[in-house]
């Protein structure tokens, strides 16, 4: 019958397949490249947002604490800033999920330019008024950063502290005689402190020297990795 003689013909030759499949590329961009970058990224911010400011734009354990600290002192305006750090953190995270679920890869069309545009208008609105209040825009900017890292590399590249428990962890087990266990991990974890620090060296060293440098230029470092990453991964699953 003509359904069976279909099942037994052979998959199509190269020949066969439109001209250009066979040569269109399928890898996807580096994770160890984008791990680095956002790690990177996070140490210059929380450097200059820190030196700046006395906060952190994308840690929120040390803003938690000083939320705390605020209540405890009955400092109002000290805790009503930091709450208002963590609740743009936490808005950031909460919208770039939304986008997620929604546009999945696309997200990248909204996603790349908010975080310019948050960066921007922080160093408007600086510009402008003599104030802090800026700075939660930051925060939200971070939010979305950081969950952009742990939806695409499943690690954390803004905090060190998790880190260096699986680095301590993999030394131990190595002392005690069990062996390379965890090494990946900690190889892993060893470049992204390293990474981290570079970043934090970076930006001290340019407020060190009184380069006081504008935000704009990490929304658009941002923008440039959350354009490469998630285009060339479109790209790539449109060609499979």
């Amino acid at each position: 019958r003509q359904s069976s003689i279909y099942r037994l013909q052979k998959p199509p030759q190269r020949e066969q397949v439109p001209k250009d499949a066979w040569d269109k590329p399928t890898s996807l961009p580096s994770k160890s490249i984008l791990t680095g970058m956002l790690a990177f990224l996070a140490g210059a911010t929380n450097a200059i947002v820190f030196t700046k400011y006395k906060c952190y734009s994308n840690m929120m354990t040390g803003n938690s604490i000083m939320v705390g600290e605020g209540l405890a002192t009955l400092h109002w305006a000290k805790f009503a800033f930091v709450s208002s750090m963590v609740g743009h953190y936490v808005a950031g995270v909460a919208i770039f999920r939304l986008l997620d679920s929604k546009l999945g890869l696309r997200r990248v069309i909204v996603t790349a330019p908010l975080v310019l545009l948050l960066y921007l208008a922080a160093d408007a609105w600086s510009g402008r008024f003599d104030t802090i209040w800026h700075v939660p825009l930051l925060a939200l900017a971070a939010g979305l950063a950081n969950a952009f890292s742990s939806s695409t590399q499943t690690v954390v590249t803004n905090m060190l502290t998790g880190h260096w428990n699986t680095i301590g962890n993999f030394l131990g087990d190595l002392m005690s005689g069990k062996g390379a266990k965890g090494r990946s991990a900690a190889k892993r974890s060893l470049g992204i402190t390293t990474t981290l620090l570079l970043g934090v060296v970076a930006g001290a060293t340019l407020m060190e020297h009184g380069v006081n440098p504008r935000f704009w230029w990490l929304g658009a470092a941002y923008a440039c990795v959350f354009a490469w990453y998630d285009g060339a991964t479109l790209r790539s699953a449109g060609r499979r």
